[in-house]
């Protein structure tokens, strides 16, 4: 197992810019996730690790050696594909043993190690069947053995579960962590999928147009975005636009255009500041009409989640909010009027100038902005 270091890593087909600047080092054993909607770059950096693809400036550093001009099949390098790319016409046991056979590993080492790889993936059994004959999630555990039976320094995973089922993908992506801890290799997944990175990742690496927009911790990354299009991309928000207002000692309100005063946690900013903060759903409190707290608002519509109720409603003043409340009971229909509350420390400001070039796809979670 090895770390890997990108270092001032880029891309240019033509006049396109497909990767800017990348500096960034993966420590031995992580998973880190690169994360980021379709055309943003993170296909790119995993072509670029691999060596399918040669950068245009920068270089790759893998366990200390420089592996930017080294070919492929010498980077010790195991890939996981959304499509599998298993061999039809092969058994289980033959796809699996691939790799050792181009390696030249004598035959009963190589029969051991596909049948340890097997075990680990729980395909101890399966060895005589064809690919056709397995479920797509067996056909993933069989690329994820082919791709960790030669003992690669990294393991790198394109969208490995974007073609499963939702169930089937919750339960393989428990399985590929407790995989990817067990044997402590580096590992590096591209994904458009904010849950899968959250879940799943040491660390996150946020990419847009090309460029990082946060490298973090996912609960960092999800509580404190750097900028409007992490705070957007990575789950719904509301994101508030106004000024921070000083009301007595450590009494802070963010008065928006409207005139509408929100509250807002104790800020080091002066009074009378524009800022712009950021407020997840599960944060904000839907109450009662007779409640002292909060702010007057009417329910515009509320959608039914199982477990949780996502209400959309509107302030007195016309400011759009979105909240998703634990389902205790009946929802409140549209047109019911309610009270909207949350803490000050739920506010997180967005730092001043981490506004990103980048901008939210229409395909990302909701980022609703007033």
């Amino acid at each position: 197992m090895a770390s890997i270091s990108l270092e001032g890593l880029s891309k240019q087909y033509g006049q396109f810019r497909a990767l800017e600047r990348l500096d960034f080092v993966a420590q031995q054993g992580e998973f880190v996730t690169i994360l980021g909607p379709s055309g943003s770059g993170k296909t790119t950096v995993l072509s670029l690790i691999a060596g399918l693809t040669e950068p245009t400036t920068g270089r790759i550093v893998l366990g200390g050696r420089d592996v930017t001009a080294t070919r492929p099949a010498k980077r010790n390098i195991g890939l996981v594909f959304q499509s599998y790319a298993l061999f039809p016409h092969m058994s289980v046991f033959d796809n699996v043993a691939f790799p050792l056979k181009v390696r030249g590993v004598p035959a009963e080492d190589a029969r051991r190690r596909v049948r340890d790889a097997l075990d680990l993936v729980r395909l101890r059994g399966f060895e005589a069947r064809r690919p056709t004959q397995l479920s797509g999630g067996q056909q993933q555990r069989v690329a994820f053995a082919r791709a960790i039976v030669f003992q690669p320094d990294i393991l790198l995973l394109d969208e490995p579960l974007a073609a499963l089922d939702r169930m089937l993908r919750e339960q393989l992506q428990v399985e590929l962590k407790q995989l990817q801890r067990k044997l402590g290799i580096t590992t590096i997944l591209v994904t458009h999928d904010q849950e899968e990175a959250l879940s799943l990742s040491d660390r996150v690496l946020v990419l847009a147009d090309g460029a990082v927009q946060q490298i973090a911790e996912p609960l960092e990354a999800y509580t404190r975005p750097a900028n409007q299009f992490v705070a957007g991309f990575l789950g719904t928000t509301n994101c508030l636009d106004g000024e921070a207002i000083r009301h007595g000692a450590g009494n802070w309100v963010i008065r928006l255009r409207s005139g509408e005063e929100l509250p807002y946690r104790a800020s080091d900013e002066p009074s009378g500041s524009l800022v712009t903060i950021s407020i997840r759903p599960e944060h904000v409190r839907v109450l009662g009409p007779n409640s002292e707290r909060g702010v007057p608002a009417t329910v515009i519509e509320s959608v039914y989640l199982g477990q949780t109720v996502r209400y959309h409603v509107e302030t007195v003043h016309g400011t759009p909010l979105i909240a998703a409340c634990m389902q205790t009971g009946r929802p409140y229909p549209p047109g019911a009027s309610v009270r909207l509350d949350w803490d000050s420390e739920a506010v997180w400001l967005i730092p001043e100038g981490g506004t990103s070039r980048a901008k939210a796809q229409p395909a990302a979670p909701e980022l609703l902005r007033v």
